[in-house]
């Protein structure tokens, strides 16, 4: 992140594209990439990924908003449902007002910067790989919308991994987004859906990627 300009004692005066101040910090000092490690701490989670990276929990908000739609909702509740702290939740919507994926005005994901980042660079920035064969939940063209569309074999199931009723499919394991990402998925089927269309564009191949791409977009749409 560059750093500011020595002397600038002052904020800049706010202009019409400039998300509001959320509760904590400024979007302005929360302008740190996905790309680069947060600011500052949240409460211990995950390990590191082999990139040494913790997993963010901002890119799940931005789906569960997504699939809110319309619908009222406060931090705590995000927080609950998603499995994540509080903080978590501040932190995150801070760093998608940032990154220019949530108007903190009208309190919703910006959907066509959200389209562009998943089709565009989410596989990049929060990659992932099919591991060994594992037994799990049903995740990217496994499950939901592809899933009826690609009618693929058993063999081909990509699962993460999962405990009780839902996590009783073998398959390839790959690391969800988040490590909550299981119980808030079997909690919420269409934020499950989100997710399995994102791991789709982690992990799927140029057809299913594509499939998965105009899925989005359908839904992102409206």
């Amino acid at each position: 992140m560059v750093a500011p300009l020595s002397g600038a004692a002052r904020t800049p005066p706010q202009t019409p594209n400039q998300a509001p101040r959320l509760r904590g910090r400024s979007s302005t000092a929360a302008s740190s990439l996905w790309c680069s490690p947060p600011n500052r701490s949240v409460p211990a989670g995950p390990p590191l990924r082999p990139s040494g990276r913790r997993p963010d929990s901002a890119n799940v908000l931005a789906l569960k908003l997504a699939a809110q739609g319309s619908n009222a909702w406060t931090q705590p509740e995000l927080a609950r449902s998603l499995h994540i702290s509080a903080s978590e939740v501040n932190h995150g919507l801070q760093r998608l007002a940032a990154c220019h994926l949530f108007n903190v005005r009208e309190r919703r994901v910006i959907r066509a910067s959200l389209l562009e980042f998943l089709v565009s660079g989410l596989r990049f920035v929060f990659p992932t790989e099919l591991g060994f064969l594992g037994v799990g939940m049903p995740t990217a063209f496994s499950v939901g919308p592809l899933a009826r569309k690609l009618r693929l074999g058993a063999e081909d199931s990509v699962v993460w991994t999962a405990k009780g009723k839902a996590g009783g499919v073998q398959g390839r394991v790959i690391e969800p987004l988040y490590w909550t990402v299981p119980l808030a998925a079997a909690e919420d089927p269409l934020l499950y859906e989100y997710l399995a269309l994102a791991d789709t564009l982690r992990v799927g191949r140029a057809r299913e990627r594509a499939l998965a791409r105009d899925e989005l977009a359908k839904r992102l749409a409206s």
